[in-house]
């Protein structure tokens, strides 16, 4: 049995390779799909928002045709492909807010809706779920970092970082506890294994062979034929 049981990182990576295919396929709507609100919050950049949002789009669609041409190839690098097809989202959402009004954007509120996403869909251990969480961060606050964008409502861009970070902190939280809740199922299933074929191992043990000789309930000897 234990043989033939998959280890516990193929079966993650089937799970998040199932998650990515479902993760891509509703970007490559939706992504594109928000345009209709660039015309009316950013109408000179809108020519800029779609090609930020077809690269995300043609992202995600190779990311469904890989899953169909080659799911073992999206399994194996399927922790790169979520990562950065995640990152390349945030990364246009927080360009956008850059265009708009930066750190007092409402456009933040895109990059709260990846970040449940995220959580939702991925069981990431706790170092790739903060390596993520970092990068996307750290890029959004680049600008300010570097002196490039300046704050003109700090009450306002202060709420906006209180739901960011919250958001954060919930993904983070929801993939660990996901990581952590497969990895217990699946040592509490290999006990399980272990012990019936532990069980089983006596039986067969002590199950007379054909043609061996045993001996009746009145001490006769009798003989097993095959």
């Amino acid at each position: 049995i234990s043989a033939n049981r998959p280890t516990f990182a193929a079966l993650i990576a089937d799970k998040n390779a199932a998650a990515l295919r479902i993760e891509a396929m509703i970007g490559f709507l939706l992504v594109p799909s928000f345009w209709v609100l660039d015309w009316l919050v950013l109408r000179p950049w809108v020519w800029l928002t779609l090609g930020l949002r077809l690269a995300c789009a043609i992202y995600a669609a190779a990311i469904v045709a890989l899953s169909i041409v080659s799911p073992r190839l999206l399994r194996r690098h399927v922790v790169v492909l979520a990562f950065t097809y995640s990152q390349l989202i945030v990364w246009s959402i927080a360009l956008m807010c850059f265009l708009h009004e930066g750190y007092e954007s409402p456009y933040y509120a895109g990059m709260n809706l990846l970040y449940l996403a995220v959580g939702q869909f991925f069981s990431w251990n706790l170092r790739t779920s903060l390596a993520f969480a970092g990068v996307a961060y750290g890029f959004y606050m680049l600008p300010l970092t570097l002196g490039l964008l300046p704050i003109r409502d700090p009450a306002l861009a202060l709420s906006n970082q209180f739901f960011i970070l919250s958001t954060i902190l919930i993904t983070v939280i929801s993939q660990v506890h996901s990581f952590g809740h497969l990895r217990r199922e699946f040592a509490e299933r290999a006990l399980q294994e272990r012990l019936l074929a532990e069980a089983r191992a006596p039986r067969r043990a002590t199950t007379p062979a054909p043609g061996r000789t045993t001996v009746g309930p009145r001490g006769r000897r009798r003989r097993r034929h095959a």
